[in-house]
């Protein structure tokens, strides 16, 4: 059987032995159910399997019973890397454009049509972060090190426009003379210094950048790997005349710096003032030894602008093993005060939330992750920039002598209890299933949070990983049972047995579904996060750091993950304290798993249903009636 789009039938024999026995079934219950499973079959095509039975004292077979099946759409195979399609190239102005090629042929079509593109740009050592998205462009490009970002615009698809029109793209793609399937796209060629995240604006002189491309189907994405290249740096040419004229310009320069030296101190001054009145936050305690100076803010209509003037160093690069380390001023917000702080922050345009963030990411370490990285893991990452840190992944045994086997995209992240409370792991892909439920086995997991539809706006985020109510199915070495299933309003409590092959033990699990937080971005008020999270703490029970891991996941296993457990500590904390620190919490989540709370816009409604049960618990209200009212009930399943 080839793998070759279908134009005709094609027949495809199994005997009764091979459907019992063979390595591309699975037989199971009773009565005997078997399923046959076909590889290499093109995606996005309509099968018809006719099926017969034969009896083994019998020659003829019984009456054919069909069944038609279509593919879905899927993650592309692994592509070409960009240097394999085109040699160098020449961009109209190589100082602050570069020009790169695209062909068809980069992404494999066998797991579905390539509907779509998006290039990715960012300096090296910040390519393989989460990519920064709907932000201002002059932002971003100001920045010392260029955080990742796409250049090119929503459903990007330069082979589906019209080849007489190619010049109306934003990417300035023409046909490459050596190859009709290929295209040569140019970065840098639009002006975008008011527009917002995706533009493709000019590149620095003389700097390096990484670039990669997301190939997309209607079921998934996967990315190239990333390559490097540098712009042109040009040395001005100087004329006839030019010591006088460089005498002059040295004079001016060293006048203009002795006037902006005293403009800067007079303004060091001010700032020094304006923000010991206005962040109640502030003090200048240090993390370690090291001292990086932070990016003072100011406001230019409205919007946030760095210093030119501050130094910044950022963080390490993912194979340095320190975490960096600055100076902070940030402390703990009394609950008292911290509706107003919160609302000071929010005031003109909320600068200093993105103030907050920022400092936040330029914070949050990079240690090493080998095993990640290693190509025989690739294809158990969902995301080519989500890895776990070596440090705290979350080991799985050994299966035979193959010692790739023990990963998996997963991480313990330290709670208020202990410091492997949780699992923060990505959803699994078709690859990783058996290995989940392994890792579930393996790590005594009791209670699975899932916060991801399986499909978000026709891309597939997770892969369906537990059977169907009354359904019992075998995944790798562990059996699992769906024993009920019951629907709430915002979420789906599964009730399962599972046992592993080498035991005869079965363990309950429990599969909390939510469903309130559709697509992107957040729930839609802060309340409806909140009575999930002190539902499920209901369920969760005292916590001492000594039970087993608490597993959670979303699609990549940091943004809606990291906000539920980074919320889940912030109400066990306001319990007890009189104030609450959601910067260092955040901080701390990050020390165990890259990008946890991955985006502004969570951080900034983690702080909302912060607030939201501050006010409540002000007011008097009590939530015990609301939440826990039908928690005896969500627990006494049937059997």
């Amino acid at each position: 059987y080839n793998s070759s789009k279908p134009d005709k039938p094609t027949r495809l024999n199994v005997i009764a032995n091979d459907l019992r026995q063979g390595d591309r079934t699975q037989c199971e219950g009773e009565p005997v159910t078997c399923t046959l499973w076909v590889e290499n079959l093109p995606a996005e095509y309509e099968y018809v399997f006719d099926v017969r039975g034969k009896n083994a004292d019998i020659d003829q077979l019984g009456e054919a019973t069909s069944a038609k099946v279509i593919v879905p759409p899927g993650d592309p195979p692994r592509p070409k890397n960009l240097s394999m399609i085109a040699g160098k190239l020449d961009a109209p102005d190589p100082q602050t454009q570069h020009a790169f090629a695209i062909s068809r042929k980069m992404f494999d079509d066998s797991n579905g049509d390539i509907i779509e593109y998006t290039v990715v740009l960012g300096s090296p050592k910040e390519i393989e972060s989460a990519v920064r998205t709907r932000q201002a462009w002059r932002t971003v490009s100001m920045e010392a090190v260029v955080p990742a970002h796409p250049v090119t615009p929503d459903h990007w698809n330069p082979f589906d426009k019209d080849p007489r029109n190619l010049e109306e793209d934003p990417m300035s793609c023409k046909k490459f003379e050596e190859d009709s399937a290929t295209l040569i796209c140019v970065l840098g060629t639009q002006s975008c210094s008011e527009a917002t995240l995706p533009c493709n604006g000019p590149l620095r002189p003389g700097t390096a950048y990484a670039m990669y491309i997301i190939g997309r189907t209607r079921g998934g994405e996967m990315p190239t790997a990333p390559e490097e290249f540098r712009t042109l740096y040009i040395e001005p040419v100087q004329g006839k005349g030019g010591a006088v004229v460089g005498g002059i310009v040295t004079a001016l320069l060293l006048m203009a710096l002795v006037f902006g030296g005293a403009i800067y101190i007079l303004r060091a001054k001010n700032r020094k003032k304006q923000a010991s009145q206005e962040r109640t936050s502030a003090d200048t305690s240090q993390l370690g030894n090291s001292l990086v100076h932070l990016v003072h803010l100011s406001t230019v209509n409205g919007s946030a602008r760095k210093e030119a003037d501050v130094s910044v160093e950022y963080g390490m690069p993912e194979d340095n093993h320190r975490s960096p380390v600055v100076q902070d001023i940030n402390k703990p917000i009394l609950k008292c005060n911290f509706e107003a702080q919160m609302q000071m922050m929010k005031k003109d345009s909320a600068y200093r939330f993105s103030d907050e963030y920022e400092r936040l990411v330029e914070l949050s370490p990079q240690y090493p992750s080998e095993a990640a990285r290693d190509p025989a893991n690739s294809k158990k990452n969902r995301f080519t920039n989500i890895h776990p840190f070596d440090k705290s992944r979350v080991p799985l045994s050994v299966v035979g002598n193959d010692e790739k086997s023990s990963y998996i995209n997963a991480s313990f992240v330290q709670g208020c209890n202990g410091a492997r409370e949780y699992i923060a792991a990505q959803g699994p892909n078709l690859t990783t299933i058996n290995d989940f439920w392994r890792m579930i086995w393996e790590h005594d997991i009791q209670i699975i949070i899932m916060l991801t539809q399986c499909v978000e706006g026709n891309k597939k985020k997770c892969e369906k990983y537990w059977p169907d109510e009354g359904k019992e199915h075998v995944y790798g070495t562990v059996q699992v049972r769906n024993e009920a299933s019951q629907r709430r309003d915002d979420f789906i409590l599964t009730e399962c047995l599972v046992k592993s092959d080498d035991s005869s033990k079965w363990r309950s699990v429990q599969h909390v579904f939510f469903t309130g937080w559709r697509d992107h971005g957040t729930p839609e008020t802060p309340e409806i996060l909140i009575k999930f999270v002190r539902t499920c703490q209901g369920m969760f029970g005292p916590r001492r750091g000594i039970e087993p891991p608490i597993l959670v996941h979303c699609s990549a296993g940091v943004g809606r993950t990291g906000t539920f457990i980074a919320l889940d500590c912030c109400l066990q904390k306001l319990e007890t304290q009189d104030d609450i620190d959601i910067f260092h919490l955040v901080l701390g989540l990050r020390e165990c798993r890259r990008s946890m709370v991955q985006n502004e816009v969570q951080y900034v409604y983690l702080y909302e249903c912060v607030n939201a049960v501050i006010q409540e618990a002000a007011k008097g209200a009590s939530n015990d009636e609301p939440i826990y009212q039908n928690l005896e009930e969500l627990n006494a399943v049937p059997n």
